[in-house]
């Protein structure tokens, strides 16, 4: 009950507080979103732009509705109860306050799960431009403005790199040699765990991983937030091969075999389930 109470209160002073604090310091602000490999494209981009302007990325709970305010408040944690939330809206009050207005860049990756997170913030932070990768569902009059399709095909990494590097060299007139060296040198993609919708409305949660399996136990906790039948979908990893909780669910091979109404956990080597995840989202 007192949840919701208070969030209809903290939503309100968040937004208040964010259109301030934007208002104050009019940063740079490139939204990431869509179906595909966002933390990707959000991790390329971060490297590539940092050392050439202040830069921050959101890097906890992208698929949260509160991950956009505080990484435009410069809070790299979630808030854990109230009285941590009471500092930070503490806090962000006194940096608007006292803190001298400084131009800095923020990437912002906005899960495409929850599309009224997206309609909500977009015209609140007024992006610069909008990196979209795969599908999103909202309307054309929310996505007014700049957009940039990022596409990929077999090998991910490299044509991920190639389209960050383009945007980068031509916005900030570096040569695009330099900066694929910076990303080829500097970033290396770590295992995060996605949520999605497929092409049929289903909830995916998406484990894929191009090094290393997230934690077995990480998974199990989030699956069993979301009521409905689960299947796993695509290569399960040696590490979870004798995980009770694994062998307890059904395994399927292609998206043809789920069932609508199936959480689906998407499950396997990047590079090994990169037609899988076709099928499922586009």
């Amino acid at each position: 009950m007192m949840k919701k109470i208070l969030r209809p209160i903290g939503v309100l002073l968040s937004v208040i507080a964010t259109k301030l604090v934007i208002y104050k310091h009019k940063p740079t602000v490139y939204v990431v979103t869509g179906t595909g490999e966002t933390s990707l494209v959000r991790e390329s981009l971060y490297t590539g732009i940092k050392g050439l302007k202040p830069t921050r990325r959101n890097l906890e709970k992208p698929e949260a509705e509160f991950s956009v305010p505080l990484t435009i408040w410069g809070e790299f944690s979630y808030p854990k109860n109230l009285i941590n939330w009471i500092r930070v809206f503490s806090t962000t009050l006194l940096r608007i306050l006292y803190l001298k207005s400084y131009n800095h860049t923020l990437i912002l990756e906005i899960n495409s799960i929850n599309s009224k997170i997206l309609e909500k913030w977009l015209p609140i932070i007024s992006p610069t431009n909008i990196f979209v990768i795969g599908e999103i569902s909202i309307t054309n009059q929310v996505l007014n403005k700049n957009i940039i399709n990022i596409n990929y095909n077999n090998d991910v990494l490299s044509d991920i790199t190639n389209q960050v590097a383009d945007f980068v060299s031509s916005k900030y007139t570096v040569s695009k040699p330099e900066i694929i060296n910076k990303l080829n040198s500097s970033f290396t993609p770590t295992s995060r765990i996605n949520f999605a919708k497929s092409k049929c409305g289903n909830i995916v949660i998406d484990a894929s991983y191009y090094q290393f399996a997230p934690q077995i136990k990480s998974i199990e906790e989030i699956i069993e937030v979301f009521p409905g039948p689960k299947k796993i979908i695509g290569n399960v990893p040696k590490s979870w091969k004798n995980n009770e909780f694994v062998l307890s669910l059904p395994i399927i091979n292609k998206f043809e075999d789920a069932n609508k109404e199936d959480i689906l956990l998407l499950v396997g080597n990047r590079k090994d389930v990169i037609n899988l995840r076709k099928d499922l989202f586009i």
